[in-house]
Order: structure tokens, then sequence, then C-alpha cells
């Protein structure tokens, strides 16, 4: 009974150290993003350090906490991708760069360097978002709830949903913007739904660093292309009626993923 204690208490304090890692992780990102670099569309250099400096925080705070691998193997980082799983992600990410689609008004070697910012700020973004919402928010919720099935998809919506309101942070930047990011902030939890998916069925946090990279670079990499008027975010609001449908196409993919979760549910035995 005092040994079930001890356990007990254990977890307790790895969950307390993980929320307070996840709290330092916001509070950092929130001061730099707000008061140093004025807005997480800003695509500098500096600010991508700050969030894979964080990211990597995070990443070895968990491997500390709870054990989880962070070691990056091409072999299966390339495997997880293209499971069934990270095919479903990646089509979202075609769908995504269709849908963003503008005519080409210059050459890649005139864009190639708006290319090169996008890519490493998507890449910065991807990185930094997993790690908080995946390694450490997904992983510290999983520890204190348990292996079963309902606790590891109350674990999946927690996080998700911690890591969609977190867009309600772009309204200091667009206050204008009030259905855009309130379509934001639903389109990103059933994201972060798909991506946490993804991550219980690989176990690997750089194939969902990497497929959310892919997402964010696919819906922004046009615009390195057009000069006349080009805006990688809009300042008009969008209709109610715009956001419902951008939601829908969404959850298409997320329904998928949680069909693929509890194959894998069955596949490794885990009970209700």
């Amino acid at each position: 009974m005092m040994e079930k204690r001890e356990i007990v208490d254990v977890t307790k304090k790895k969950s307390a150290a993980g929320f307070l890692v996840a709290t330092i992780m916001m509070v950092l990102y929130f001061i730099a993003q707000t008061f140093i670099f004025g807005g997480a569309e800003n695509f500098g250099f500096a600010f991508t350090a700050i969030r894979v400096v964080l990211s990597f925080g995070g990443i070895f705070a968990m491997a500390m906490l709870y054990g989880t691998d962070f070691s990056f193997k091409g072999k299966d980082v390339i495997k997880g991708i293209f499971t069934a799983s990270g095919l479903v992600y990646l089509a979202s990410c075609v769908q995504n760069f269709i849908e963003s689609w503008q005519t080409p008004e210059i050459g890649f070697l005139q864009a190639f360097p708006g290319v090169i910012v996008i890519l490493i700020w998507g890449i910065g973004v991807g990185l930094f978002e997993e790690a908080l919402c995946r390694d450490v928010l997904f992983n510290t919720f999983r520890n204190r709830m348990g292996e079963s099935r309902s606790s590891i998809v109350k674990a999946i919506i927690f996080s998700s949903l911690i890591f969609g309101c977190l867009h309600f942070m772009n309204l200091i930047a667009s206050p204008n913007l009030v259905v855009t990011i309130c379509t934001q902030v639903t389109y990103a939890t059933l994201g972060g739904i798909s991506l946490a998916c993804i991550y219980y069925i690989t176990g690997n946090i750089w194939v969902v660093s990497i497929l959310h990279a892919l997402m964010d670079i696919a819906a922004t990499i046009m615009g390195c292309f057009v000069v006349s008027g080009a805006q990688i975010f809009s300042e008009q609001d969008m209709s109610i009626l715009e956001g419902i449908q951008m939601v829908g196409v969404e959850a298409i993919p997320t329904v998928i993923l949680l069909i693929l979760l509890f194959r894998e549910f069955k596949k490794r035995g885990i009970e209700r």
C-alpha cells in the first residue's frame, strides 16, 4: 500500500514538473513574441533561434522526467512520415498548398532568399509547437492519467485544446480578425489532435515536427513568389461561412487519424 502511494506521489511530482516546464516555455515565448519581436508573424532568424532554444529545453526536460526518446534517426523519421497516419497529414499539407496557391510573378532565383526564410521559420515554428504541445503537454497529461485508451484520448484532447487556445494570442497583433482567429483556434485544435495521434502512433517527436513545419510552409511559401500586394497573413477578416468550411475540411483528416489511433490501441492490446 505504501509503495503504491509512493508511486502516485512520484507521478504527481513528475506531472507538476512537466506542467511547470510548459508554463516556463509559454511565458518566455509570450515575452519574446510580444515585447521583443512584435508578433508571431515575425520571420526573423533571432525569433526562430528563441523558438529552437525553448524547444530543445522542453525536449531535454521530458527526456529527464519521463525518459522520452529524442534521438534523431533518419530511417525512423522517414518511416514515420510515410506511415498511414503520416500520409494522411501529408495529404492535408498538399491541400493547404493548393488552397494558398497564387500565380507566381517572379522566378525561383529571385524568390529564393524569401523561400529560405520561410523554410527556416516553418521549421522553428513546427519544432517549438510540437515540443511544447506534444512532447511536454501530451506526455505530461499521459504521465498523470495513465496508459488506458480513455486516458490517452483525454491527454490528446487536453493538450490539443491548449495548443488551439494559444492561438488566441494572435488577437494581440490582429484584434480586428475575430472570426479568422476563432477559426484558427478551432482549426489548430483539430490539427493538434491529428498531430498527437501521429505522435502516439510513431513515438517520434521529429516526425510531427517535420509534418507541422510542412503544413505551415505549404500555407505561406507562395507569398515569396508574389510581389504585387502580396500578403502572407490577410488583414481582412473571413466570414463565418468561410470559417465553418475551413474547419470542416480540417475535421476530415482528424477523424481518419482518430480511427488509426484506435487501430493502434488494438495493435498494442491496450484496453479501455
